[in-house]
């Protein structure tokens, strides 16, 4: 008797082999973190998870979709240069806002 399986597989989430510009990294996280203004501070980990998330933001190229943490690190790193934002042990500070 053949197995029969129901219901369907998670989609899985390909990476895309395009890596975004800087000014792509950096309109995506000014998108983010205007959606979470109300909140003064967020955990590194959710950051991360949030920026796979095109829903929240406009301007979306699927060329460089979905983000994920490794392919906004320069953007990332030139908002903490400029003190636009603040990383302490794995909490986000936001003074962008």
């Amino acid at each position: 008797m053949p197995l029969v399986v129901s219901g369907s597989l998670p989609r899985q989430q390909y990476r895309s082999a395009l890596y975004p510009p800087v000014d792509y990294q950096l309109d995506a996280l000014r998108q983010l973190i205007s959606q979470v203004r109300g909140h003064k501070q967020l955990p590194l980990s959710d950051f991360a998870w949030v920026i796979q998330t095109g829903d929240i933001r406009d301007r979306i190229n699927p060329l460089y979709e979905p983000l994920s943490f490794a392919t906004i690190t320069e953007g990332f790193e030139a908002l903490v240069a400029s003190g636009k934002l603040a990383v302490n042990n794995g909490v986000i500070t936001f003074t962008l806002q």
